[in-house]
């Protein structure tokens, strides 16, 4: 039964909803980051590279449907793959190791008179944080970018 759905799943069409979606919010944050889109400097909360990774991801990510559909062993899927996994990766390390400047720091007021502030957590736990999602995305990046068994050369 599993193999009959995972083939019905390959044959269907990549939904071009999610890829417009994924690729149009990726390029808004891009556009806003390199100034194309005006935007009040006052509420960008991370440095320009830092959105423009961001928006990096969200574009590339917004393919990866349609490559999937063509074949997920092939070069150009893996490399998209490696390209979101390393541009997240470079956003939680900027994120772990600055945070005072990014949006936890900011007083948010959901409603008038309710103040609420997110705090980072300790130097220990984020040294934690940041070496094991350094060493679990970094691995994953690796394995998509340099190994070699079922991969398809394109």
């Amino acid at each position: 039964m599993n193999e009959q759905n995972s083939a019905r799943a390959l044959r269907a069409p990549a939904s071009p909803f999610l890829t417009i979606a994924f690729t149009g919010a990726g390029l808004y944050i891009i556009g806003r980051a390199l100034g194309i889109v005006p935007s009040d400097p006052n509420q960008m909360h991370a440095p320009r590279w830092v959105l423009v990774l961001v928006g990096g991801a969200f574009a590339f990510a917004g393919w990866l449907p349609v490559l999937s559909r063509a074949d997920t062993g092939s070069r150009r899927f893996r490399i998209v793959t490696a390209t979101v996994v390393l541009c997240m990766l470079a956003v939680v390390n900027w994120a772990a190791l600055h945070p005072e400047s990014g949006i936890a720091h900011t007083p948010m007021t959901p409603r008038p008179g309710l103040y609420l502030r997110l705090t980072a957590p300790g130097p220990v736990l984020r040294v934690v944080y940041l070496v094991v999602l350094d060493v679990a995305l970094g691995a994953l990046a690796l394995w998509l970018l340099f190994d070699r068994h079922g991969r398809k050369e394109d």
